[in-house]
């Protein structure tokens, strides 16, 4: 464990259950991201929410009063997006929120539900009728994507149910791989790297997810911190090990400060 965070100069945060539950943002989110800045520290956010576009997000915390510009975020839609790309593929069924699609289109991929490539993200409506189509459409070789692993996510003092309740229904009934692009996967890794210009051994990933914030913190290189609440308690942050197990214990966002 480490103590001060004097000698980082990048900070890298989780969104939801870290600096904000959707409607609300987290006790102090706001001093603390300012008082960073302030001391010319380096601000991002990194996110499994494939929902809604880095731009959409970007205006989120704009309205909450925490400066934030497109660019300043990596998303698991983004990273997906310039997963496809990257392999020249050019028509990917996507199945999530309308802000998924607007990270393709910007890379000119177009959503095509007869696309071989299938990416899984956050679907509301998600119900027996698509299991099965799913099914079908493995059965004649389509091969299937996520863009994120997370149990829940929060609005408010609600949890709901996120990718992972999803993947599962489809992994006991397809049973084949699902290629994971968002945190913590190689691909998200990658594209954080790539449009980030940053030192890992000055890094802090703050996040509130042993098993997708920290391991993917800690993949990257970079130190981790997890915040308390949300999907950590102490003991279970306590107990971790391995690439799991955080740099630091935090209990909440004014934590950073007094470490400072």
């Amino acid at each position: 464990m480490i103590e001060s965070l004097m000698p980082i100069k990048t900070f890298i945060f989780d969104l939801n259950g870290t600096v904000w539950r959707w409607n609300t943002l987290a006790p102090n989110t706001e001093n603390v991201i300012s008082r960073l800045r302030k001391n010319r520290k380096k601000v991002y956010f990194v996110t499994n929410s494939a929902y809604f576009s880095r731009d959409q997000i970007a205006q989120r915390l704009n309205k909450f009063g925490v400066d934030a510009k497109s660019t300043d975020i990596v998303s698991s839609g983004y990273a997906a997006a310039k997963y496809f790309e990257s392999e020249s593929i050019t028509a990917v069924n996507l199945i999530g929120g309308h802000g998924l699609s607007e990270e393709f289109d910007l890379l000119g991929i177009e959503n095509d539900a007869d696309s071989e490539h299938i990416l899984l993200s956050l679907d509301r409506n998600f119900n027996y009728t698509k299991l099965k189509e799913i099914f079908d459409r493995v059965q004649d070789g389509a091969k299937l994507y996520t863009a994120g692993m997370d149990r829940r996510f929060y609005i408010g003092d609600e949890i709901f149910p996120a990718e992972m309740p999803m993947l599962k229904a489809i992994k006991e009934f397809v049973d084949v791989p699902i290629l994971n692009l968002g945190k913590p996967s190689k691909n998200m890794k990658t594209w954080l790297l790539e449009d980030i210009f940053l030192f890992p051994e000055d890094t802090m990933l703050v996040g509130d997810d042993l098993d997708t914030d920290i391991v993917f913190g800690n993949m990257c290189g970079f130190k981790t911190s997890v915040m308390l609440g949300g999907n950590t308690t102490k003991k279970q942050a306590e107990d971790a090990s391995g690439e799991s197990r955080p740099d630091m214990v935090l209990s909440g966002m004014r934590d950073i400060l007094k470490r400072l």
